[in-house]
C-alpha cells in the first residue's frame, strides 16, 4: 500500500516470484518506441491495464509512463511521473545524486520533454519535423536544440507560441499542430499557440 518505498523492499523475494506486480511496464515501453505501431485505444487499454500492477522499482518506469501519459492527453499523470523520475536524482531528502546518477532515467527525462510535453515526432515517423506542444500547467516555457537529418534547429515554446529558427544554410518543413510552414535558412517561424496547446481546455 506504501507506493513511496520500492515494493522488494517491503515484499519478499518468494511473494514477489509468485505476485502479478511488475516494476515496469514493457509494454507500455514498447509502445513508446513504436507508437505508430500502436494506436491511442490500444495504449489506453495497456495503460488501464498495467498501470494498477507496476510498481516503478525501476529507473526507467516513471520516465516511460510521462511519455505515454502525454500521448494520451493524461496531463496530470504525466506530470506526476515526470516530477517521480526527476526526484529519483534530484530529491536531497532520499540521497540525490551522492551515489551517481540513473543515466537512462536521465535520458527518458529529456524524452519526456521533447517528445512528450513539447510533442514532437521522430524521424521514424514523420519527414516533416512536427510538433504538438501540451507544456505542463507549471511550466512557462520549453527550449532546446533539435538535430534533425543532419542539420540543427531550435525550438522555443511558451504559453503564447512555439518558434522554430533554422541557424544552417538548407530549409526545412515544420509542423505545428497541424500547420505546416517552410524555414529557411538563418530563419525563425512563430505559431501562435491555442488553447489546447496552453493547457486552457477544459
Amino acid at each position: 500500500p506504501d507506493r513511496r518505498r520500492p515494493l522488494a523492499a517491503q515484499v519478499s523475494q518468494e511473494r514477489l516470484y509468485r505476485s502479478q506486480c511488475i516494476k515496469q511496464a514493457d509494454v507500455l515501453l514498447l509502445m513508446m518506441l513504436f507508437p505508430d505501431e500502436f494506436g491511442d485505444d490500444e495504449v489506453r487499454r495497456a495503460w488501464d491495464y498495467y498501470l494498477p500492477l507496476t510498481t516503478h522499482d525501476s529507473s526507467l518506469s516513471a520516465g516511460v509512463h510521462a511519455i505515454v501519459a502525454c500521448r494520451l492527453g493524461l496531463r496530470q499523470e504525466a506530470w506526476d511521473f515526470w516530477r517521480t523520475a526527476a526526484e529519483l536524482d534530484l530529491d536531497a531528502r532520499r540521497g540525490g545524486a551522492a551515489e551517481g546518477i540513473h543515466i537512462a532515467n536521465a535520458a527518458l527525462l529529456w524524452q519526456a520533454a521533447v517528445f512528450g510535453f513539447a510533442g514532437m515526432q521522430t524521424a521514424m515517423q514523420s519527414d516533416v519535423l512536427t510538433f504538438r506542444p501540451r507544456l505542463p500547467a507549471t511550466w512557462s516555457r520549453l527550449a532546446f536544440p533539435i538535430a534533425w537529418k543532419g542539420g540543427r534547429v531550435y525550438v522555443d515554446i511558451t504559453r503564447e507560441q512555439t518558434s522554430v529558427t533554422n541557424p544552417g544554410k538548407g530549409a526545412w518543413l515544420v509542423r505545428v499542430h497541424g500547420a505546416v510552414r517552410e524555414v529557411g535558412a538563418h530563419d525563425t517561424q512563430t505559431w501562435e499557440t491555442s488553447g489546447e496547446e496552453s493547457g486552457n481546455e477544459t
